[in-house]
């Protein structure tokens, strides 16, 4: 049998069909066939490893030589999106953990350009406003560049001081988009009385809070419930206190160290919070027996009496944890601002929720560990927290070891977070414009999405009330001019 041409013509393979030998026809096809396919599949294979081969001599010399970012680097960096969804890289090659745990990134939520200043300046500060001596608010018109303007139709926010309530809900409206700025300047709103229980005697309140062209600024969106951790916030953004002042905590500074002369630390007095809402404190101080007049006995979350320890817990050398009632009652006292050189400084319930400690503790590089439940923390718009600070529950004020053990001693871990602390307060809290400017772009990027964002905040509770007993709500808010029509500004 003729053995048929190894490369024939089409002419020849039309022939070879027409054929009586169909079977060698098809033979032929299929042998060539996958001759073509296994020399294709070595050709890609030859592309790739020279590809891999290029790519990785150019990448070699880079990665030998990575060195940390100039002080230039890191502002050319700053502004980048890729630096909010991109994680950092061990020495091992796996991915760094910061304190809390989670994969090491940006502690920063948005880039410097979201959002724009013309989303939250320039803003109408009301007389009273500026007459409060003691707050920084006052300080916005000394601010460069256009800050303030006079007249109110033209500013984003419109800032005014919280309270009386009256005179709130007789202020002109609105629209959520231009709104009012109520800012907690110790101004008397009285919205506390809802911590009763109040309801058909509070429908003032809940006038105001009905009213979208308001939103609030506080160090604690809780604050009118001390006593209810779960308790629905106020809608508007959490703000860094302005105490301690920041020259203050400027001079006042230790420098830290690396490593960090402590691993954890706190000094100052058991505040049991108002009306005896929290006992981390007082616990602590008994467990660690770190005054010289000891409580009458431990406390639990509802304030129920516990025994006393019958044995003292004592930390490792380089914790020091030092309570008492009084400050002549500590056993031990140790230079104060010294104690943030550590790579964790707690900051505890006190008083309230809210806690000074916050902001000298990331003054001082240590990293946060906060034990103060249903605190909404500063700016949380802008910054991850989970980056720079570590939460614990503040039931573990009955268990000082297990809190000391739960947090990692990982040298990488630990630098990695007091890095990116640094970093925050350089940028967020270190002066009062900076905090300033930070609360003004949070309360921006709070009401960019305002419909969602009140969804668990107390003006829903508001909204019931309305549904309720409309007439009430709607009598408070008669002095109030029309808003205005579509298309204007006000």
């Amino acid at each position: 049998m003729d053995e048929i041409s190894p490369l024939p013509s089409s002419q020849r393979l039309r022939k070879c069909f027409r054929s009586l030998r169909p079977a060698m026809c098809w033979r032929w096809v299929r042998r060539h066939v996958v001759t073509a396919c296994a020399l294709l599949i070595v050709l890609i294979v030859l592309t790739l490893v020279f590809s891999a081969e290029a790519q990785g001599s150019s990448l070699l010399p880079e990665l030998s030589g990575l060195k940390p970012l100039s002080s230039k680097a890191k502002q050319a960096d700053a502004g980048k999106p890729s630096n909010f969804t991109t994680g950092t890289t061990g020495t091992t090659g796996t991915s760094v953990q910061v304190a809390s745990g989670v994969v090491a990134a940006s502690p920063f939520k948005v880039p410097d350009t979201e959002p724009p200043r013309s989303q939250f300046l320039p803003v109408f500060l009301e007389e009273e406003v500026l007459q409060r001596n003691t707050y920084p608010i006052k300080l916005i018109p000394t601010f460069d560049g256009q800050w303030t303007v006079d007249d109110p139709t033209q500013a984003v926010f419109y800032i005014v001081c919280c309270g009386p309530l009256d005179r709130m809900l007789h202020l002109p409206l609105r629209t959520p988009e231009r709104p009012y700025l109520c800012y907690d300047c110790d101004a008397v709103l009285a919205i506390d009385r809802l911590e009763g229980g109040c309801w058909q005697n509070c429908a003032d309140i809940w006038a105001l809070l009905s009213r979208r062209d308001f939103m609030f600024a506080s160090s604690d969106l809780r604050y009118w419930d001390k006593g209810n951790d779960s308790a629905l916030p106020l809608p508007g953004v959490t703000y860094a206190h302005h105490y301690p002042r920041p020259e203050k905590l400027q001079a006042l500074r230790v420098p830290p160290s690396n490593p960090p002369r402590y691993f954890l630390t706190f000094q100052g007095l058991w505040n049991v919070g108002k009306g005896g809402t929290c006992f981390v404190r007082l616990n602590m101080a008994a467990i660690l027996n770190s005054t010289n007049k000891l409580p009458k006995a431990l406390k639990n979350s509802a304030g129920e009496p516990l025994p006393l320890p019958t044995k003292s817990y004592e930390p490792p050398s380089d914790v020091f944890i030092s309570i008492a009632g009084e400050t002549h009652n500590l056993k031990e006292q140790r230079n104060y601002y010294s104690l943030f050189d550590s790579a964790y400084s707690l900051v505890l319930h006190g008083h309230g929720r809210w806690s000074y400690r916050l902001m000298e503790c990331l003054s001082g590089g240590a990293i946060p560990v906060i034990m103060a439940e249903g605190w909404s923390l500063p700016f949380q718009e802008l910054i991850d927290w989970e980056q720079i600070s570590v939460q614990r529950p503040e039931s573990m004020g009955l268990d000082p070891q297990g809190l000391v053990e739960s947090l990692t001693r990982d040298p990488e871990r630990i630098a990695a977070t007091r890095k990116r602390v640094a970093e925050v307060f350089e940028k967020h809290l270190g002066t009062y414009q900076s905090r300033l400017t930070a609360m003004l772009r949070a309360a921006a990027l709070w009401k960019q999405d305002w419909r969602e964002r009140e969804k668990g905040t107390l003006r829903m509770l508001a909204d019931a009330f309305a549904v309720q007993r409309p007439d009430k709500v709607l009598s408070y808010l008669q002095s109030a001019t029309k808003p205005p029509e579509a298309g204007t500004t006000s």
